[in-house]
C-alpha cells in the first residue's frame, strides 16, 4: 500500500495538489483447482485539484480523479479454516472485458471523474458554474457452482460487463436584499447504461465447452431538465418564512 500527496501555491492566485494511491495484494484464497491464489488486488489511482482566481470577483475549482481497481474474488466459504475455492475459472486480467475473457476470474472497476465549479461574485448576486463528469466501467465474473469443477468455464458462471456515463450542468444564482435571502438556477442530468450479461453453465465437471444460459445486453439513458428558485424572508429575528418550488 503506498499513499502520498503533494499541495500548495503555484502563484498568488493559483493553488493545486495531487493524490497517487497504489495497492497491490497477494491474495489470500488458495484454489484447489489451478493452484493459483485468488483474491489478490492491484489498484491505482491519481487525484489532481486546482483553485484559481483568475480575476478579482471569480474563482475556478476544479478537480479530477481516476481509479483503476482489479481483483480476483472468492469461490467457496472457509475449508479447515483456509479460504479456499474450488472454481475451474483462471485468474484474468480483465485487459479486454469479462465477456471476451470470461475465462478469467476476475473483478475490474475503472472510475474517473471531473468537478468543476466556476464563480463569479456580483454586487447583487453570486452566479455559479457547476459541472460534473463520471465515467464507469465495471467487468465481472462469478462462479456460483457448488461442489467445484476443474472446468474452465467454472460451474454456473455469470459475467458481466457494464458501461456508464453522466455528465450534470448547473448554473445557480444566490443573492441577499435586505431580510430576503434567495436562491435559483437551472440543472441539467444526462445519463447513458450499457449492461452485458452472459450466463454459461459447465455440464460437466471437466466440459471443454459450456452451455450458455442467458446472453443479454441492457441499455437505458436518463435525461432530465429542472427549474428552482427558493427565498427565506425573515419576518422577524426568530420567525422566517420560507416558499419554494422546482420543475424537473
Amino acid at each position: 500500500l503506498f499513499r502520498g500527496a503533494v499541495s500548495g501555491p503555484i502563484s498568488d492566485r493559483v493553488a493545486a495538489g495531487l493524490t497517487l494511491l497504489r495497492i497491490d495484494s497477494d491474495g489470500y484464497t488458495d484454489s484447489l483447482v489451478t493452484g493459483e491464489t485468488l483474491n489478490g488486488e492491484e489498484t491505482w489511482g491519481i487525484r489532481g485539484a486546482v483553485n484559481a482566481q483568475p480575476a478579482d470577483g471569480w474563482e475556478w475549482n476544479l478537480s479530477a480523479d481516476w481509479v483503476d481497481q482489479q481483483k480476483t474474488t472468492i469461490g467457496t466459504t472457509p475449508l479447515d479454516r483456509e479460504y479456499t475455492s474450488r472454481t475451474g475459472l483462471r485468474t484474468g486480467e480483465c485487459d479486454n472485458g469479462t465477456i471476451n475473457d470470461f475465462l478469467g476470474n476476475c473483478a475490474r472497476t475503472q472510475v474517473g471523474t471531473v468537478i468543476s465549479n466556476l464563480s463569479h461574485t456580483m454586487d447583487w448576486a453570486t452566479v455559479s458554474f457547476i459541472t460534473g463528469y463520471i465515467n464507469t466501467g465495471q467487468d465481472f465474473s462469478l462462479d456460483f457452482g457448488t461442489g467445484g469443477s476443474p472446468s474452465p468455464f467454472g460451474g454456473f458462471t455469470i459475467s458481466n460487463e457494464v458501461r456508464s456515463e453522466q455528465f450534470t450542468q448547473e448554473v445557480k444564482l444566490v443573492g441577499e436584499i435586505g431580510r430576503l435571502n434567495w436562491v435559483a438556477g437551472a440543472f441539467y442530468f444526462t445519463e447513458d447504461n450499457e449492461t452485458y450479461q452472459v450466463d454459461t453453465f459447465a455440464t460437466t465437471p471437466t466440459a471443454t465447452t459450456a452451455l450458455v444460459l442467458g446472453d443479454r445486453l441492457l441499455e437505458n439513458s436518463t435525461n432530465s431538465f429542472a427549474i428552482y428558485a427558493q427565498g427565506d424572508f425573515a419576518l422577524t429575528d426568530r420567525l422566517t418564512v420560507t416558499l419554494g418550488g422546482r420543475y424537473t
